[in-house]
């Protein structure tokens, strides 16, 4: 499986996929963040989230998770900055 062209498994840097078709209601409602919990084994109040979107703010909340809102580094070309 690839997501942007990276490997996603459990040996490599993205272990899990989760997308709207694996839970029940997608953002606004938690479901997906839980469900990324759950799979990485860890409390959601331990869970950051990267976030772009109104809905993806709302369901973080509504997760108990800090968010972050990316959309003012999107100008600042940090993600040709990023290495994967």
């Amino acid at each position: 499986l690839l997501f942007l062209g990276l490997p996603v498994g459990p040996k490599d840097k993205i272990k899990f996929l989760v997308g709207s078709d694996q839970v029940l209601q997608g953002k606004p409602h938690p479901d997906l963040f839980f469900r990324a919990a759950e799979l990485l084994g860890v409390d959601p109040k331990r869970c950051l989230v990267f976030e772009d979107a109104e809905p993806g703010f709302l369901a973080a909340k509504a997760a108990g998770m800090d968010y972050i809102d990316v959309r003012p580094f999107r100008a600042t070309g940090l993600h040709e900055a990023a290495r994967y």
